[in-house]
């Protein structure tokens, strides 16, 4: 599993334009409806940025807007599901020289 800071979740959240009025203090992720997603930028050799996501996540929200320091977000990545747009670089990024997904799915 892949822990992602909770600043970086509450800007996904915060983002996410199929999240309902806010009355509720709980959310799911909206992962149906392709509201949502999980993308990555990395420096390939300090010389071009690669870009790419996980096709596969899950997560929920919880925040109440008079006590935002006790927000909550919990997301679970299915790392096995990087899709960098190139089959043979995203097996290698699935090894044990990167994601390790055998050990840490």
């Amino acid at each position: 599993m892949i822990k992602i800071p909770t600043k970086s979740l509450l800007l996904i959240f915060l983002c996410s334009s199929s999240l309902q009025p806010v009355l509720a203090s709980d959310y799911v992720i909206d992962t149906e409806s392709g509201h949502a997603y999980i993308q990555f930028k990395i420096s390939h050799l300090d010389f071009s940025w690669l870009t790419g996501r996980f096709n596969a996540f899950s997560g929920e929200i919880s925040y109440t807007e008079s006590k935002p320091s006790e927000a909550k977000i919990e997301a679970m990545i299915d790392t096995r599901c990087i899709d960098s747009n190139h089959a043979e670089r995203d097996k290698h990024f699935r090894d044990e020289d990167f994601l390790n997904v055998a050990a840490y799915p």
